[in-house]
């Protein structure tokens, strides 16, 4: 018996389909790998890729079951969403949140300086810097333009993690969003004492801290969440991202952050742009 189907309802999407290519033809060059682009004043997704994808339509075709089979062996995970079911450690990126935490708390002066000769030594551990010969004296915006870690073990150290997740969560990291329309979304890891007493079964070490401050240790984000994140820094608003389309635009909330704090953010973020960035 024929049952006729019945068409379904048609959905609008926020994606571009031109910034959609663009970026997708960008990331394909490096075989896997996942970007979002938001628009900051609603929340549109104009583009949201994943890396290496694959072509549906090529399911039906008469070696379409050798195709399958061929996606599924293949290491780089193409049914993989790595935009949101990717989990990475966010690495340099977190740096923001660190910097902001320290500005907001009134522990940091932008102008304040360390000095790095590619290490820090606490305890009797080393902690290396990634530029190994050091970046010598720097400040705020030059341990952003160079993204230099030993300032930033000590600016964690100096604030503590709870001050770190806080800010993390003011900035949108260890959340979903895309729950309601798109399957497996991970919500990452922002870890503190109570985390990692729960799910390691040991207590938080200054060492944690430590390395938490350049973004990696127990810290765990998606694609998805840092641009969230970098969308609110920009804005200082509670930007939520959507991918149905909408004529309507939201209202977003205030963060509530210091303007001049996230200037001199800022300021730094654009020298990473300039020589020697």
């Amino acid at each position: 018996q024929f049952i006729k189907p019945i068409d379904g309802k048609d959905i609008k999407t926020t994606i571009r389909e031109n910034v959609q290519k663009v970026l997708y033809d960008s990331l394909a060059m490096n075989r896997a790998g996942c970007g979002v682009v938001l628009d900051i004043e609603n929340g549109d997704i104009l583009a949201m890729a994943s890396t290496p994808s694959f072509d549906a339509n090529k399911f039906k075709t008469d070696d379409g079951e050798e195709y399958i089979s061929s996606l599924l062996d293949d290491v780089a995970k193409p049914f993989m969403n790595k935009t949101i079911e990717g989990l990475y450690p966010p690495g340099s990126t977190f740096k923001i949140v660190v910097a902001l935490a320290a500005l907001e708390s009134g522990a940091l002066s932008p102008k304040e300086t360390v000095y790095c000769p590619g290490f820090w030594e606490y305890g009797k551990h080393k902690y290396h810097c990634w530029e190994k010969h050091g970046h010598g004296i720097v400040d705020l915006y030059g341990a952003l333009k160079h993204s230099c870690d030993t300032y930033f073990y000590q600016l964690a150290l100096r604030i503590g993690i709870d001050a770190i997740k806080n800010m993390a969560l003011k900035l949108g990291l260890n959340q979903k969003y895309m729950d309601d329309v798109l399957a497996h979304e991970m919500v990452g890891v922002v870890p503190d004492r109570r985390w990692k007493e729960k799910n390691i079964g040991a207590p938080w070490v200054h060492g944690d801290t430590v390395i938490s401050g350049i973004g990696q240790g127990f810290i765990l984000t998606n694609c998805l969440q840092l641009a969230v994140m970098m969308a609110r820094v920009v804005s200082n608003r509670e930007i939520k991202p959507r991918i149905i389309y909408s004529k309507e635009k939201p209202s977003f909330a205030p963060l509530g952050l210091q303007e001049k704090n996230i200037r001199h953010v800022l300021t730094g973020l654009e020298q990473v742009t300039q020589k020697g960035g």
